[in-house]
This record gives C-alpha cells, sequence and structure tokens, in this order.
C-alpha cells in the first residue's frame, strides 16, 4: 500500500551456506526506497548476522534491489 513514505517491507530473507548443525540467522534491518515518489525505486536494507556461529561467516552490510512503489 503506498503511504507517501520512503519505508519499505522485505516479505522474505534466505540465508544460503550455513553448514549444519550452525546456529546463524539473517537479520534484515529496516528497508527503505531512496525516493517516496511512486515508480521504479531502489530499496535497501541492513543485514546482520546473529547466532552461536554467527562470527565464523559474513554477510553484506547492506542489501539492494529495484522495486515499484
Amino acid at each position: 500500500m503506498y503511504d507517501g513514505t520512503t519505508a519499505a517491507s522485505v516479505i522474505s530473507s534466505n540465508l544460503e551456506g550455513v553448514i549444519a548443525p550452525d546456529a546463524v540467522t539473517l537479520v534484515v534491518g529496516a528497508a527503505s526506497f531512496d525516493n517516496q515518489n511512486v515508480g521504479t525505486r531502489t530499496a535497501s536494507a541492513a543485514l546482520s548476522l546473529s547466532g552461536a556461529q554467527a562470527g565464523n561467516y559474513t554477510v553484506n552490510a547492506t542489501a539492494a534491489d529495484v522495486a515499484a512503489i
């Protein structure tokens, strides 16, 4: 639903490459669009890892993709 803000929602996220039985979870921060106007925009969110073995893995600090408002 368009609300006139830059707020975006991440519907799903997937973390691949974790070796069982390691406990690692992908944490997705607040997502936002680069502009609040209707159209095709870049959405980005901060990423991090949590869990007992999170220190054994790396993830990009941010993720970005193109989406329509």
